[in-house]
């Protein structure tokens, strides 16, 4: 039976949103796999995301990822024991599902790097039967299925425990980064880091189109 790990990051003395903690409930009593939930709580995120990751993270030769598959899900994301299923069934490196992107919300939370690790948003089908057919600067039209993409944000993202193994600590970080001769800054958060230093040891990053989960606060109700 596959060992599954779903990782979530709550800000300290808060609890799981009713919703979402029911959604992981149910995970766990799923008999498909051996589910396990692990919390880290704080501001610092690449620190927390590390702790999900491994709680002996600071040690590592203590570091033993007790899990086979590694599912990170946002505090604020709504899902179906169906979405998980579908992202374990494709059996690759890291696989994401679609969820609407807080800052603007013709996006998801994914993309592709552009030079100097400049990120592009995934853009979402608009109107839904009717997929959106211009590129525009830093948005990719919109797709389905299985697409390879660059990066994707830890709102609902599986990783095989290979990948974590390889890469090694840290596996996520924030980067600031100057792109050009004016001295522009682009930031580059901890999912898009894990992202591509994966892609740098060879490993694929995937979105499901076919796995829509629910955003709270973004989504309509």
């Amino acid at each position: 039976m596959i060992n599954l790990r779903v990782g979530t990051i709550l800000p300290n003395n808060t609890q799981l949103i009713p919703e979402v903690d029911k959604c992981i409930q149910e995970l766990k009593k799923c008999k498909k796999w051996n589910v396990t939930h692990q919390i880290a709580r704080g501001p610092e995120i690449s620190k927390n995301y590390s702790e999900i990751v491994d709680e002996n993270y600071n040690h590592p030769r203590l570091v033993t990822y007790p899990y086979d598959l590694l599912l990170i899900v946002d505090s604020d994301i709504v899902f179906t024991i169906d979405d998980v299923d579908k992202l374990i069934a494709h059996d690759v490196d890291i696989v994401s599902g679609c969820y609407t992107d807080r800052t603007v919300s013709s996006y998801y939370t994914a993309g592709y790097f552009r030079q100097n690790d400049q990120i592009a948003f995934f853009q979402k089908p608009s109107p839904p039967d009717n997929l959106a057919s211009i590129v525009k600067k830093n948005i990719i039209k919109a797709k389905t299925g299985l697409q390879v993409i660059d990066w994707a944000g830890c709102g609902f993202l599986l990783i095989k425990q290979k990948v974590l193994k390889t890469i090694g600590f840290p596996w996520f970080l924030i980067e600031f980064n100057t792109i050009n001769n004016e001295g522009d800054i682009q930031y580059l958060g901890p999912d898009a880091y894990m992202c591509r230093k994966a892609k740098q040891h060879g490993f694929q990053v995937y979105l499901d189109t076919s796995v829509v989960v629910k955003h709270l606060g973004v989504d309509p109700d």
